[in-house]
């Protein structure tokens, strides 16, 4: 492994069921060889205690060019053997939250639609569990009944759905099914609010739809503008299902996909879309579909997997997430009880976004980016300012009109003692 830690003993499919590796409400489907995502050692993948479930399905039975995406997961979870678990960024070890792995998911073989309704019973009975699920695919047709089950348990709430993608899939048919890869965003796109990023290949019938539904598109080209994460931020929703399709990237970057297209995502701008998704919205669920592995070309791989793992390293940073709901109330409290200070020294007013990076935690160039969240911190700032401003004046005008009153009396009272004596 790339950091020097031993690869815990894999078991058996059968010894792993029976040693708790599948909870028993998923025994009755068929599982392949278990594996574990970054090699984690076994008190930081137990299924009862894990916060985050990784589930590699194996599936491919739609795919239009070049195959392979059924090695997808397991060269994901290969790669990840070697990711570092040490996050310079965040100065920490994510893992330690606890991410369980399960054995791939063998799927029926007996066509696409019974294959996605048994995917969909599984991820209902791991969602049971309050788990955030990582789905590896497989094809993209996969996403669909992961989007839809979250969709299903927010219920009046509209669920979003941030599509990374090279393709909109969108068409309602495909070779003679509607449960294709490139069919799976039309599959939930009445369910869900879709927000599609990175798209440069499309039908005229699919791009006419995005226009009938007003689907906010952001298209490949747009990627070299300097407003896109904000605009792709703005359209979601507080629910968001985060699906990439790995051909959404550059395949100068990752060639390795069965529909590859020119342009596309690079690696750090990507990240920083997902970071702010991760911290201004709530992220339910996500999944990384599309890979199909290039022998002896394991670059590729390796980023699928440091993805995911970014990912999970994202999900505490989500307004999700209670340390994230704790963290964000006492920055914002931070905020408002600096206003109240401020007022007593009114010359460090010039100082306010030197306070607001140091209190949240950002530069002023990331202030930039993240302007709600910036804004959010000045409003309370100000807020506080305001109130000590209001209070004190407020507290003047009645003191002031209490000695008032009394300096009425002193003089009729003393009026009075004159007359009499």
């Amino acid at each position: 492994m790339g950091d020097g830690r031993e690869r815990p003993r894999v078991l058996p499919v059968n010894e792993f069921r029976y040693a708790g590796g599948v909870p028993g409400a998923l025994q009755e489907f068929a599982w392949g060889a278990p594996d574990s995502f970054l090699g984690l050692p076994q008190e930081h993948t137990d299924f009862a205690t894990a916060k985050v479930v990784v589930l590699p399905v194996p599936y491919e039975a739609t795919v239009s060019w070049i195959g392979g995406t059924r090695q997808g997961p397991r060269s994901i979870l290969h790669a990840s053997q070697y990711v570092e678990v040490y996050d310079h960024e965040l100065d920490s070890e994510p893992y330690k939250v606890g991410i369980h792995t399960l054995p791939e998911l063998m799927l029926s073989g007996s066509g696409p639609e019974p294959a996605l309704r048994e995917l969909r019973q599984v991820i209902d009975a791991i969602l049971e569990t309050e788990k955030f699920v990582i789905m590896l695919g497989g094809e993209h047709s996969l996403s669909a009944p992961p989007i839809l089950a979250h969709a299903a348990r927010l219920g009046e709430r509209r669920l979003s759905v941030l599509q990374l993608d090279a393709h909109s899939d969108l068409r309602a048919e495909y070779e003679g099914t509607p449960f294709s890869h490139a069919c799976v965003m039309y599959q939930v796109h009445e369910q869900v609010d879709l927000v599609p990023v990175g798209i440069r290949s499309m039908t005229q019938d699919e791009r006419v739809l995005m226009r009938n539904r007003d689907i906010p598109a952001i298209f490949s080209h747009e990627l070299e503008g300097h407003d896109w994460i904000d605009r792709a931020v703005n359209a979601l929703g507080p629910d968001v299902y985060i699906t990439i399709d790995v051909d959404y990237f550059d395949p100068g970057v990752f060639p390795s996909t069965g529909t590859p297209e020119p342009g596309g995502g690079a690696w750090h701008p990507t990240l920083r879309l997902l970071e702010r998704v991760f911290r201004e919205r709530r992220v339910v669920g996500c999944d990384v579909v599309e890979l199909a592995p290039i022998p002896g070309l394991v670059a590729p791989d390796f980023l699928a997997a440091k993805l995911v793992y970014k990912s999970r390293e994202h999900r505490k940073h989500s307004p999700g997430c209670p340390c994230h709901m704790g963290a964000e109330s006492t920055t914002l409290g931070i905020a408002f009880a600096a206003g109240v200070l401020s007022f007593l020294s009114p010359c460090v007013l010039p100082l306010i976004p030197s306070y607001l990076s140091f209190i949240t935690g950002m530069s002023l160039e990331e202030m930039g980016e993240r302007r709600r969240t910036a804004l959010t911190h000045a409003l309370l700032f100000i807020a506080g300012f305001t109130i000590i401003f209001m209070a004190l004046g407020t507290t003047a005008t009645v003191v002031g009109r209490v000695l008032n009153t009394q300096q009425i009396w002193i003089e009729r009272v003393g009026g009075l003692l004159i007359v009499v004596f």
